[in-house]
C-alpha cells in the first residue's frame, strides 16, 4: 500500500532523510519511494514523497 507524506524542504535529500528519520521512529523499513517537487507560487517548493513501507519484525537470535 503506498502512502504520503508531505515534507518541506529546499531539497529532495532533506525531505528523504525526514521521511527516513520518520520511518526509523515508527520501526517501519521502506521498500519504495517517489519523490516530487511541487513549486509554489511564492517560490518555495514542496517535496512530496510517497512511500510503501513494512513493519520491523523482532528478530529471532540463535544461541
Amino acid at each position: 500500500m503506498w502512502q504520503a507524506q508531505t515534507f518541506m524542504s529546499q531539497d529532495e535529500e532533506t525531505a528523504l532523510a525526514e521521511m527516513l528519520t520518520w520511518l526509523n521512529e515508527n520501526e517501519e523499513i521502506i521498500v519504495e519511494y517517489q519523490a516530487i517537487q511541487v513549486h509554489q507560487p511564492d517560490g518555495t517548493h514542496v517535496c512530496v514523497v510517497a512511500y510503501r513501507a513494512r513493519r520491523l519484525e523482532p528478530q529471532a537470535f540463535i544461541t
